[in-house]
């Protein structure tokens, strides 16, 4: 099963829909930061990252743009972001 993480600066949010997936068979992990989710994206590469692009500790879409290029994600296929 896919692994996804959620990373949504508002808590409540986040683990609504972390929940939500984790009952439909996902294995979920969720951050409240960019910080939390850079530090979990180290330790586990996601198939699926759900997230808002707006943190208060950096910017979602600067990282993203950042993680496509990064040597755990370069042979992941990020559908709609990256030329195939």
């Amino acid at each position: 099963m896919a692994v996804i993480f959620v990373a949504d600066g508002n808590p409540d949010q986040g683990l609504e829909l972390s929940l939500y997936l984790g009952l439909k068979g996902f294995d979920t992990h969720m951050a409240t930061s960019l910080s939390e989710l850079q530090r979990s994206v180290r330790k586990a590469v996601p198939d699926i990252i759900v997230m808002e692009l707006d943190f208060p500790d950096g910017d979602g879409l600067m990282y993203l743009s950042k993680a496509i290029g990064h040597v755990l994600l370069r042979d992941r296929n990020v559908k709609g972001l990256r030329e195939r």
